[in-house]
């Protein structure tokens, strides 16, 4: 299911979790609430609409002060869309990150109670932390509301924003939700611009006039597929009769709305789930509240419908529908793939066949059909066109969408991917002596005999080159083999995946997985990406982004992904963001007094345990040296007033661990030199922390983009072992061979003053001292 996230530093936590304590009321908009829903960008201010009533400004107040900050001038001008300055006249967007607002564009100051009632609540994570309970509560102003004041404001990236929202309105399932095209926006004049919201509101309470209504008798006698008829819905021919589940669609030209209709076996009545956004399911009496929007509208359309002469003749005349297991019933992921394997006409990708991938792409016929990457390529037949097909999958293997390529064509399904990724096969070893048929004989399969395992419809398959009969694949249990899968390697593309084995393949004794986001990676996919690397040990992670500054962020930030074999008290968590043209006003200022244009931010987290032995100043110059050195490497040969800057640097001591953590931001030019230099060097430090190569990078320059690029370059062929693309053994052997963890900082005998020694400054609260 899709969520909207946000992640904040650890200073912003802080701030959130002060201004929830004192019940401050407030409503994010602006970038940081877009990002909330695009999560590809963001932006290192946040902006908060404040309620100006006067007793919400005391609590306000209150927060900033136990936080250690300077309040807020109390005299609030409620005409005025800037931000509130503290009582020394210091922006807060200085002093905090955060820009506090009595008023923004496209409401007046007396809408904040109406739309403050109608808010958006979303979870916020810390940057480069991993633990889920970890994260907060932030209130946002709801997507239609957020959508409207980006509707009236002036600045150069409004209609870029205004296309995010619209499209995440429908892929987030925002109940309720009926807005504009974007293009009301963009030609109307301000004074004429929609109201935020044709209809949206919080379901109302149970009215006292309907407390008799009988709701299991209405799920009874109400059937699904009738309602939705009476909506305009209709049947798609390619439900047969059999089927445990029946799709409807609305009918109206462009709506990728897919309903699948199921009997339930414990209740006996029919639910619904839209296949193209899973978080919209349920009964047949919570789709009529989703269309009618509240119980009093709801109530006259079921009395409509059960009330209409021909209601009984038409529920006889419906074609029973087999009951489905409790597990069964609406499981979206198990209908998600089989929707997709009918309507795309999936097959299995025939062999010995020209293709797009073989004739535009330069990928070898061997290589597609290798081991590693059967059944993990399909085909689509539609008309006459035969597209090729890489099936992303969630994290109990079913697809829930797919990367469609073919020339000059790229495209995925309608609906959300979740947490699903392209992945190539585990590579595997047989525990067992296995004797198979293979059409007329039976084949032996030696014990240790290697290949690669792949799952489809809950069976296993195992694929292996065999001596005499060439490539074999055979039905496997799971107790008949063990993964032996030691490198694991995340790419852009599926077709980079397969170019980058072409152009470097495993050495002897090399057992690689591929994986893929397809495209930009969400927080649900990384999710997944990070509990393939946490089940596989004894693998070394491998980053292929591509060459472009996109793919060098994305690089920077997977360098942060948590591995088995890493102590953790000792990591560098690092990540960036990029910041375009955003107005100096969260309320829509004139673009030419906006602030900044085109930099970077990024956050590094750098750990390191203290003990008797190492003190806290000791390792306050560990930790100062890494930064030194990364910003040392980002700054060479780059001109004064150009260079890499140090915006702030915290350290805290976490209580429980007793790990001191410092966390600095810098900014910098979005200059690819400056991106691979922070990239370089940062894997310098990890790998020095972690004593042996646990993670690696490998990626393309901007000139060559991506891997496939590098590929039709060189006509299909393999890279020189020399070449800096070429993976090979080098650091497979490092990363294998045992290492003896020693302590980084030279231990002192005597005099040595820890952290308990200081007196420099007052303990933060919930996070220990504060150096």
């Amino acid at each position: 299911m899709n969520e909207p996230i946000n992640f904040v530093d650890n200073d912003k936590v802080e701030l959130f979790n002060q201004l929830n304590a004192n019940n401050v009321r407030y409503m994010a908009f602006g970038s940081f609430s877009i990002n909330a829903y695009e999560q590809a960008r963001t932006d290192s201010t946040i902006k908060l609409w404040i309620d100006p009533a006067q007793d919400n400004i005391v609590r306000l107040n209150t927060a900033l002060r136990e936080l250690g900050r300077k309040p807020v001038d109390s005299e609030v001008n409620l005409e005025n869309k800037k931000p509130l300055k503290s009582e020394s006249e210091i922006s807060t967007r200085d002093s905090l990150g955060v820009d506090f607002y009595p008023a923004v564009n496209g409401f007046q100051v007396t809408d904040f109670v109406k739309v403050y009632d109608r808010k958006a609540v979303i979870k916020a994570h810390e940057f480069a932390s991993s633990t889920t309970d970890r994260a907060l509560q932030i209130d946002h102003m709801s997507l239609p509301d957020l959508y409207h004041n980006v509707g009236n404001t002036n600045g150069k990236a409004k209609e870029y924003n205004l296309d995010v929202l619209f499209k995440a309105a429908s892929a987030f399932a925002v109940p309720g939700q009926k807005i504009a095209e974007p293009s009301i926006y963009l030609l109307m004049d301000t004074k004429n611009k929609p109201e935020p919201v044709v209809k949206f509101s919080k379901p109302k309470k149970f009215a006292p006039n309907y407390q008799r209504k009988d709701f299991a008798q209405i799920r009874q006698e109400l059937d699904m597929e009738l309602v939705l008829e009476h909506y305009g819905y209709q049947m798609s021919s390619k439900s047969k009769p059999k089927d445990k589940w029946r799709i409807y669609k609305s009918g109206i030209e462009g709506d990728s709305q897919r309903l699948a209709v199921m009997n339930n076996s414990n209740s006996g009545f029919k639910g619904f789930v839209d296949l193209n956004n899973t978080a919209f399911k349920g009964d047949v009496f919570s789709f009529i509240m989703f269309r009618e929007g509240d119980y009093k509208n709801a109530f006259k359309v079921v009395d409509q419908i059960l009330g209409s002469p021909d209601y009984r003749e038409k529920a006889a005349q419906l074609r029973p529908i087999a009951a489905a297991s409790p597990k069964q019933y609406l499981n979206d992921e198990k209908l998600r793939q089989s929707d997709l394997i009918e309507e795309y006409n999936l097959t299995l990708l025939p062999e010995n066949q020209p293709n797009y991938l073989t004739e535009k792409r330069f990928i070898s016929l061997e290589a597609l059909f290798a081991p590693e990457f059967k059944n993990q390529v399909l085909a689509s037949k539609k008309e006459e066109y035969t597209n090729i097909v890489f099936p992303l999958t969630s994290e109990k293997g079913n697809i829930l969408s797919m990367d469609i390529r073919n020339e000059n064509f790229k495209s995925f399904p309608p609906g959300q991917k979740g947490d699903a990724i392209w992945k190539s096969n585990e590579h595997a070893q047989l525990t067992v002596e296995k004797e198979v048929l293979v059409g007329d004989s039976k084949i032996r399969l030696d014990k240790e005999t290697k290949g690669t395992v792949s799952k489809s419809n809950g069976k296993l398959t195992f694929h292996t080159v065999h001596p005499t009969e060439g490539n074999l694949s055979v039905e496997i249990e799971k107790s008949d083999f063990k993964i032996i899968t030691n490198r694991i390697m995340i790419s852009e593309s599926p077709i980079d995946s397969i170019s980058y084995h072409i152009l470097s393949p495993p050495v002897k004794g090399e057992y690689r997985q591929y994986i893929s986001s397809a495209g930009n990676p969400s927080h649900q996919q990384m999710e997944q990406v990070g509990k393939i690397i946490k089940s596989n040990p004894q693998a070394q992670f491998v980053i292929g982004m591509d060459g472009d500054n996109a793919g060098n962020r994305f690089a920077i930030n997977l360098l942060a992904t948590e591995h088995p074999q890493r102590d953790n008290r000792f990591a560098i968590l690092p990540h960036v963001v990029y910041n375009n043209l955003t107005p100096a006003t969260g309320a829509g200022g004139d673009s030419l007094t906006a602030k900044e244009v085109g930099h970077n931010v990024m956050t590094i987290e750098i750990k390191y345990p203290l003990s008797k032995e190492v003190g806290f100043r000791e390792v306050l110059s560990e930790n100062a040296g890494v930064i030194d050195r990364i910003l040392d490497k980002m700054n060479m040969f780059e001109r004064v007033g150009k260079k890499a800057t140090e915006m702030r640097r915290e350290n805290l001591v976490e209580a429980e661990t007793n790990v001191m953590r410092t966390v600095t931001e810098v900014k910098f030019p979005n200059k690819q030199c400056m991106l691979e230099s922070a990239l370089y060097q940062l894997g310098v430090e990890i790998e020095r922390r972690d004593g042996k190569k646990l993670t690696a990078v490998v990626k393309p320059t901007a000139a060559q983009n991506d891997f496939n690029d590098v590929l039709k370059s060189r006509n299909g062929k393999s890279l020189a072992s020399s070449s800096n693309l070429y993976l090979g053994d080098l650091s497979l052997l490092s990363f294998l061979k045992p290492t003896m963890t020693k302590p980084l900082i030279p231990v002192v005998e005597k005099n040595q003053q820890n952290h308990k020694d200081s007196k420099e400054g007052d303990p933060p609260k919930r996070k220990g001292p504060k150096m």
